[in-house]
């Protein structure tokens, strides 16, 4: 089998085919259509396992072009959410019992006053999502389909988080699919990479857009430990606009739950990073003698207009594009523009070490990206830490992706005095022995649906094998002094990594 991968960055796409072991890949500038231009020259995408990470939605509420949200929450009676949106009439308790019934004319009244886009949320409209599907068909007649977020398309628990998860994804939504129609165009059936590691396939990303959160740095990461096979270290990957810090643990990217995005907690799960606005194309303030945070193009040794950190590097005697470029229109700066480039580059450099001591000075660096080989010796060097630059160090986020397994999380609720389960939404009938279920049983339960759903999806047996555990709670129901039944909530998902079918 071929694997595709394909990473949009801040300033380049980068394109990688590994078939048999043997990789190869390409560059391309960043703009609309780049990852169109990146599949046209693959060629072959339709016959290929094609995995694409977008920075898109991260991007588009950096901007804050996402947009103003008009939200809808039915949190039920004596529970006021208004600083979320409008709290309006309807409600399901806990056991996934409609309570109250929405009312028509109040939420014609409110999508009358519309937004740019819009969330719909009710409290445990994860375990009956039938109010919101109500609303959602009365949404569809002032909202197209691309501008809703419903609430019960996330798994876990915590209301506030969910509904703003549910926010975010409505701000972003559109601008994924509009990607996703393009990419259809030339393959069919793909997936999109998560930030916490894994992929989905791209027709569930448009239902929980915001996974795709931080994407770039997680195949930084996994890109980093297949190709290094060193299972802990710092990744530093050193891109075009930004620099991204990973840390590897057991081969594996740092993850964290229910990350906070924008001023929203949210349900999503994703690396553990962090990052500074300096990359290859930096801007150069010579006046005040700053390293970014502006990007204003490419760097002059690539056609750009202005002195970037790359044409620094370039007057200390790399040759990165037309480096004799770089040169010229340093020395009409300075007459000393080695030693002046020299001491802007240390103050990179310093920045970088300072960052990558934010969890304790690091052992080991993995540097990559676009410049990841260039600064790595100084980084090595200034931290103390033994230093790897890899071979394809500057698409390692490309080939991160196409290494991926399929990694879908389940949210599963089990009533068994009602004799009904709930999977990430949907509710079906449980076995009438349910009741007598352990906790270890119900748990198995969870991670043998959760395969199944993964192999739908294009799985291999090998790769469902390791399920996370990532939530569990069981209580007994009591009635007349008697166990009549069990209430659970299990979360599970299958564990991100490298698939079992890629060769080494």
């Amino acid at each position: 089998m071929k694997f595709i991968g394909i990473d949009v960055g801040g300033t380049n796409t980068d394109a990688v085919k590994i078939e048999d072991g043997i990789i190869s890949y390409f560059k391309i500038p960043n703009e609309w259509g780049s990852i169109i231009e990146a599949l046209r020259n693959m060629g072959d995408a339709e016959t290929s396992r094609t995995v694409v990470s977008s920075s898109l939605p991260l991007n588009l509420l950096h901007e804050g072009k996402g947009g103003d949200t008009k939200t809808l929450i039915m949190a039920g009676p004596g529970l006021n959410f208004s600083s979320f949106g409008t709290d309006i009439k309807g409600c399901v308790n806990h056991r996934g019992d409609i309570v109250e019934d929405i009312v028509v004319g109040e939420v014609i009244k409110e999508l009358s006053n519309k937004k740019d886009n819009i969330a719909i949320v009710g409290k445990f409209s994860n375990r009956n999502p039938l109010l919101e599907e109500k609303i959602l068909g009365i949404a569809l007649d002032y909202y197209d389909a691309t501008k809703i977020a419903v609430g019960s398309d996330i798994q876990g628990l915590s209301f506030p988080r969910r509904i703003g998860t549910t926010i975010l994804n409505a701000k972003v939504k559109k601008s994924v699919e509009n990607l996703t129609k393009a990419i259809e165009n030339y393959s069919s059936s793909f997936y999109y990479f998560k930030g916490d590691g894994g992929i989905i396939p791209h027709n569930l990303a448009m239902k929980k857009p915001l996974d795709l959160v931080n994407s770039s740095p997680a195949t930084a990461a996994l890109g980093a430990y297949y190709l290094t096979k060193e299972k802990n270290g710092l990744v530093i990957d050193i891109g075009g606009t930004t620099t991204d810090f990973v840390e590897l643990v057991d081969g594996r990217p740092k993850l964290m739950n229910n990350i906070v995005l924008f001023g929203y907690k949210t349900l999503v799960r994703s690396v553990d990073t962090w990052a500074i606005p300096i990359g290859g194309d930096s801007y150069i303030d010579f006046r005040s003698k700053s390293i970014g945070p502006e990007r204003r193009g490419n760097a002059v040794a690539f056609n750009g207009e202005y002195i970037t950190l790359t044409d620094l590097l370039n007057c200390m005697g790399e040759k990165i594009g037309d480096y004799n470029r770089s040169i010229s229109v340093m020395k009409t700066i300075s007459k000393n523009y080695r030693s002046l480039a020299e001491s802007l580059v240390d103050k990179a450099v310093s920045l970088i070490c300072k960052e990558s001591c934010k969890l304790g000075n690091p052992s080991t660096v993995i540097c990559t990206g676009y410049l990841g080989k260039y600064l790595a010796p100084m980084i090595g060097e200034r931290l103390g830490s033994n230093y790897i630059v890899p071979k394809f160090a500057e698409v390692a986020n490309a080939i991160g992706a196409a290494i991926s397994r399929v990694s879908l999380m389940l949210y599963q609720r089990i009533d068994t005095e009602r004799g009904r389960v709930v999977w990430n939404g949907t509710v079906e009938k449980i076995k009438d022995d349910a009741r007598s279920l352990s906790p270890e049983e119900i748990i198995d339960i969870a991670k043998d649906k959760v395969r199944s759903l993964a192999m739908r999806y294009g799985a291999a047996e090998e790769d469902v094998k390791d399920v996370d555990l990532l939530y569990f709670n069981a209580y007994d129901v009591i009635r007349g002094w008697y166990r009549s039944g069990q209430i659970s909530d299990c979360v599970v998902q299958i564990t991100p990594g490298i698939s079992s079918e890629v060769v080494s």
